[in-house]
């Protein structure tokens, strides 16, 4: 029996609905342990959404905790920022969601030395770095091909050294346990600073 046109038409469309549900059920499920640290990211963000998810402020602490950060002063510092947002002009408004590093920088140099919330600009820059670990860290597992097995999962801190410092030949080669320069990962700060996203 033929298909008519409109049967099929229906038919794609029911496809198309179940494999959109089933895709957004995966990602839920690989997200969810994470999705307290996207939260916790965010609250560096002073036009960030002004409810705050439960577990939220365990993953700042377990951040504060990992990067050596006072938990208490970093979440006073955050809710003082969050009730001066009110105040925040447009422009800030604007410079917030298009290049939050570069608010933060403006902040921070047009801010007297009493008034920087120097423990929120720690945790800031925690957050503005982690993003580049991550892609970091993967990249040279990717290199080694570690992946996602038992193996890695039981990796230690001497291994993990090892698979590092493979990443740049000549440095190996002359010195294994040199540690990284400063110059080794360089970023263009003024491009940075420079960049906007639009929204």
């Amino acid at each position: 029996q033929a298909v008519g046109k409109d049967d099929l038409v229906k038919e794609m469309d029911k496809l198309g609905h179940i494999f959109a549900t089933k895709l957004v059920d995966s990602f839920d499920v690989r997200f969810a342990p994470y999705m307290g640290y996207y939260h916790a990211m965010e609250l560096i963000d002073p036009t960030a959404p002004a409810s705050i998810p439960d577990g939220t402020w365990e993953r700042v602490e377990d951040i504060c905790n990992r990067y050596n950060l006072s938990y208490a002063n970093v979440k006073s510092e955050i809710c003082r920022m969050r009730d001066d947002a009110v105040d925040l002009s447009l422009q800030e408004i604007t410079m917030c969601k298009a290049n939050l590093l570069k608010f933060y920088r403006d902040k921070y140099l047009s801010s007297s030395e009493e008034r920087r919330c120097i423990h929120l600009n720690s945790y800031a820059r925690v957050i503005f770095q982690l993003p580049f670990e991550t892609v970091l860290i993967g990249s040279l597992f990717s290199i080694m091909n570690y992946n996602k097995d038992k193996k890695r999962a039981r990796l230690n801190d001497k291994s993990v050294e090892s698979v590092i410092h493979t990443r740049d030949i000549p440095k190996v080669t002359e010195n294994v346990a040199a540690p990284f320069a400063q110059n080794d990962l360089s970023i263009d700060l003024q491009r940075a600073l420079d960049h906007r996203l639009k929204w």
